[in-house]
Parts: C-alpha cells; structure tokens; sequence
C-alpha cells in the first residue's frame, strides 16, 4: 500500500514537473521475471523500435548479458541493484521519471513495477492485470492508459502484445537480435545433426528423472544424434548418472556457453528437449524445434508457439496444483509428473524421428 501513497501525494509535483518538461521520445519496458519470461517479453521489442528508436529496459540480472546484447536496446537498469530498501527504490523512480519517457509498459506487473510505469507519468503507459492482484495493485493500476485483462488461460505473448500502443490485433513473435558477442565453436566432425538438452531449470522442482533421460537419450542414439547438454553447476552430476548405464555420443557445454552465445549456439541444433525452462523459449525464438515436458506447469497460458511438442501428464493434479506465470509454485515434488507411459513415449520416438530425417 506504501506504493500507493507515495504515487498520490507525488502527484502534484509530478504533473507541475510534466508541464514545465515535456516527455521526450524515449520509451522504457518493464520486465524484471527470469530468462523464460524475459524471452517472451520479446514479443513487443520490435513494435516499440519499429520508428529506430531504441528503448531502455527494466531486468533482473539474470537477463543481463541478453539485453546488452540486444541492439534495440539503449539502457539497462537493473533491478538487483536498487531492491535492498526503500532509499534505493526511491532512487531507481527518480532516475526514470528524470528520463521522461513517453511510453511505460510493465510486463511483470507487481507492486513496485507498477509504481514506477506510473511514477514516470508517461503519454502512455500500459500493464496486463492478472488473476492476483490485490487492493493495492488495483489501486495503482488507475493510473495506467491501458490495462489488459490476463486470465490463466490466456496466452502471455497475445497479452504482452495488446500492451503495444498502436496493437493492431496480432501476436506478435517473440525475437532475438544480439549482435558484437563472441560465437561459441562446436566440434562436430561428422557433421550430425545436433538434439541440445538442458537437464535442469532454474526451479528444483521442474527436474526431469535420470530415467526419463536416459530413455531420451536413448532415442537420440537410435537416430544418430549429437547430444548436446548445456547447463550449470550441479548438472555435471546429473549427467554422469544418465550416463552411468550406458555411453552416449555426448557433446558436454555444461558451464562452457555463456547466455548471450546461446541463442545463436541453441538455432545451429536440429532439436531442442528441457522441462518448461528458459533455454527451452530461446529455442523457440530462434526457430528450433522444441520438446518440453510440462510437468505441473500450465501450459495453454505460456508454451513455446513453434513446432512443438508438449508432454503433459497424464493425471493434471499428480503432484499437486498447477503452476502459472503470476502465481507460481515455489517447491514441491513433482517426479512423476515428469514420467511417461508407453503411449506418450511412441508419440516422443515418432517426433524424434522426423526431425532426423
């Protein structure tokens, strides 16, 4: 409720500031969720640089290295930076009113995010109100020009999209474009074709089985992939127990691509395969096929919109309720929600099986 107040009695200075300096041509986007969510967001980059006019952004650190990339983008804040307190909070409003920005859009529409599209007192300004706002998010979702009503079972990239000012009823793609960064050189020397894997997520609890591994790797072999594992820390580990009982013809990037070589290393593969993680939406960014095992994640409202194939379980409540874009789950064991039956695995064989040919 704190933002709520802050924004009503400012509202006389920020308006008698808005008259004496008008807003200038620069636009901001806020979206400070993690990699997959950042990938998503996309969607509207190319509509707000379509004039060439590059925008600034509002991430987490995690997103760091893909916006400095990014040569729609002028200015990254960081949003690590500025959460420790209040004094700092108050520092990261000021900076962005300072920029007068014309267009404000929040694309993760929490309580601070919402603040600060509306503390910069654009022209414009636009969020999506999602099924958990409380009082004091609706309270400050006043003073937003447009607000887009964002269900469970709408898709994130349509609702993202109708924040665009000039929207003109279509879904926008989601879209990479990173350039001055140092390519990472595959050895690949029979030239086969490459099936990437990305063994674990940012979440502990959206980790495939070792034995669900093993039977995916197994089907690579049978069809003369490449395997290609990129990861992090602890899946070293993880991937000398898929491989345990059996050797497979393995390519190991694991802590060896950093985030901004992945996209262009991820759209040289022929098939991509992870749980609903973030490398998995910069496959389908780049065009790569994508196999994704829902696991308890609720995939009509955010999923890869390409050629894809999506394993949901089998029994919906398994493991526990669903998990959404605005209300997330935060832990759990959801194993078996990650495990397939026959039937499921024939249809996962025949759809390997056409990408290798």
């Amino acid at each position: 409720m704190i933002y709520s107040i802050v924004l009503f009695l400012s509202w006389p200075i920020r308006f008698a500031l808005k008259l004496f300096s008008p807003a200038s041509t620069r636009k901001l986007v806020v979206q400070t969720a993690k990699i997959g969510d950042y990938i998503n967001s996309t969607c509207v980059f190319d509509a707000l640089y379509s004039n060439g006019h590059k925008f600034d952004v509002v991430i987490d650190k995690t997103n760091e290295s893909l916006a400095r990339y990014d040569e729609r983008i002028e200015y990254v804040y960081l949003l690590n930076n500025f959460r420790k307190n209040l004094f700092r909070k108050a520092k990261l409003a000021q900076l962005l009113f300072a920029k007068r920005y014309s267009e404000v859009i929040v694309l993760l529409p929490n309580q601070f995010n919402l603040f600060l599209g509306a503390f910069c007192t654009p022209n414009y300004n636009a969020t999506i109100r999602t099924y958990d706002f409380g009082l004091s998010s609706k309270i400050l979702s006043f003073s937003y020009d447009r607000l887009i009503r964002h269900e469970r079972n709408h898709l994130t990239l349509d609702s993202y999209s109708k924040c665009i000012k000039h929207y003109d009823e279509v879904s926008y793609k989601k879209s990479l474009k990173l350039r001055h960064f140092s390519c990472y050189e595959i050895q690949n020397e029979k030239n086969l074709k490459i099936a990437g894997v990305s063994l674990s997520a940012g979440a502990k609890w959206k980790n495939l089985p070792i034995e669900e591994w093993q039977w995916v790797f197994s089907q690579f072999a049978q069809n003369n992939f490449l395997i290609a594992v990129i990861g992090i820390g602890g899946d070293e580990i993880k991937l000398k127990k898929i491989l345990a009982k059996r050797d497979f013809r393995i390519m190991n990037l694991i802590n060896k691509v950093s985030l901004e070589q992945l996209p262009e290393l991820i759209s040289r593969f022929s098939l991509f395969v992870s749980s609903d993680s973030g490398p998995a939406y910069i496959a389908d960014a780049v065009g790569v096929p994508t196999l994704v095992y829902a696991g308890p994640c609720h995939m009509r409202e955010q999923r890869p919109t390409g050629n894809c194939m999506i394993v949901e379980p089998k029994k919906v409540d398994g493991g526990g309720r669903k998990s959404y874009i605005f209300d997330t789950l935060k832990s759990g064991d959801f194993t078996k929600l990650y495990c397939t039956d026959q039937e499921q695995r024939d249809l996962i064989a025949k759809y390997i099986k056409n990408l290798s040919l």
